[in-house]
Parts: structure tokens; C-alpha cells; sequence
């Protein structure tokens, strides 16, 4: 009686030391408050707006390329994709069509999209995954 008793104290160790070790380097989630101000300020939400004004979704339209497809992949940009494309945009010159800016807009989230190995437009780029 005594030897399985040893055993069993051993064996619930090694159980418990296995389970200790299996779970206590996961750290839990770290969640914090983001406000209205930081959403509607953010990256993504100015190239979103910009895809959704009037021209640009006509622009779109007219090349064939569908509005709330172009919303859905900003959308899964990040912040710092997104931050880089309007940075682009920003340094532009000013064309005299806003088709020609909604031209280029779309080429840089295709660009983007291809690089990230979304979709497969541009057969000169090697998708990083």
C-alpha cells in the first residue's frame, strides 16, 4: 500500500509540475480603451473615407473594380500600411483629375495586396508571406 501511495504522490508531481510548466508562460491578453477621437483619427479610418467619397467610388466602378472590395482590404491593412500608403498620397504632386489621385490610390493597395500575398495582380512582385 505504501509503494503505491509513493508512486501516486510522484506521479500527481509530475502532473502538476507538467501542468504548471505548460500553462504558466502563457501571459494573459493586455486590452486597454481606445477612444472615438484615436479610431476616427486613425490611418485606416482616413483611407476608408477616402475610398468611400463619391468620385472615388465612381472612379472604381468605372475601371471595374468593386468599392467595397477596395474597403475590405484597407481594412485589413495595419495601421503602419496604412500610415505608409497615405504618406505616398501626401507626397504626391496634385493631379488635375481626382481620377488620376483615385488611379494611383488604388495601384498602391493592389501594390500592397500583392506584396502581402492577398492577391496576385502584379506578376513582377514576389509575395512575402
Amino acid at each position: 500500500m505504501s509503494f503505491n501511495r509513493k508512486s501516486l504522490k510522484s506521479i500527481s508531481f509530475i502532473v502538476a509540475l507538467a501542468y504548471l510548466l505548460l500553462f504558466l508562460p502563457a501571459s494573459p491578453a493586455m486590452a486597454g480603451w481606445v477612444s472615438n477621437g484615436e479610431m476616427i483619427n486613425s490611418p485606416k479610418a482616413k483611407l476608408i473615407s477616402m475610398v468611400e467619397r463619391q468620385e472615388v467610388t465612381e472612379s472604381l466602378t468605372s475601371m471595374g473594380i468593386d468599392p467595397n472590395e477596395a474597403v475590405r482590404r484597407v481594412a485589413r491593412m495595419t495601421d503602419a500600411e496604412a500610415q505608409r500608403a497615405l504618406d505616398q498620397l501626401e507626397t504626391m504632386p496634385a493631379g488635375g483629375s481626382p481620377v488620376i489621385g483615385a488611379i494611383v490610390f488604388v495601384f498602391v493597395v493592389l501594390l500592397v495586396t500583392d506584396i502581402l500575398g492577398y492577391t496576385n495582380v502584379f506578376p513582377f512582385v514576389n509575395p512575402q508571406y
